[in-house]
């Protein structure tokens, strides 16, 4: 597949170790910086990583791994943390409210002047958006 994205006419990058945090974030940062074509960025992942018994075969895809794998998996990885929980230092890492709310300041100016320039265009865009795209019972929090 990688190559007829490149033939396409895309970036490739090609065998980034889907595992590696900074590998992807390398790969991730090389797309941003190419301006004038899409990057197709290819990972190379194991199914199941850190599952002693499972990891890599069929037996991890699609069906879960059972609580002895996952004490397993738990003990190889070095997870210490109860089911469910989420470290504090993990939560706040992924955290993305406030960014989201900059980006949409952002957005709100931008397409605000674009409203002013291009009123028939901006509304097709909203027609109809978001209200009919949204269940009546989201609260955008």
């Amino acid at each position: 597949m990688p190559k007829r994205f490149a033939a396409y006419g895309w970036q490739v990058i090609h065998s980034v170790d889907g595992h590696d945090v900074e590998a992807v974030d390398r790969a991730i940062r090389k797309a941003k910086r190419e301006k004038a074509r899409p990057t197709l960025i290819c990972c190379k992942t194991v199914i199941a990583k850190g599952a002693p018994k499972k990891a890599n075969t069929g037996a991890a895809h699609g069906a879960p791994l059972g609580a002895e794998e996952i004490a397993a998996t738990r003990a190889a990885i070095g997870w210490t943390h109860a089911p469910f929980v989420v470290p504090d230092n993990v939560r706040a890492g992924w955290d993305a409210r406030e960014t989201g709310k900059r980006a949409e300041r952002r957005w709100n100016r931008v397409f605000k002047d674009y409203q002013k320039q291009f009123p028939a265009e901006a509304a097709e865009f909203t027609r109809g958006w978001p209200a009919s795209c949204l269940p009546a019972t989201f609260s955008g929090t």
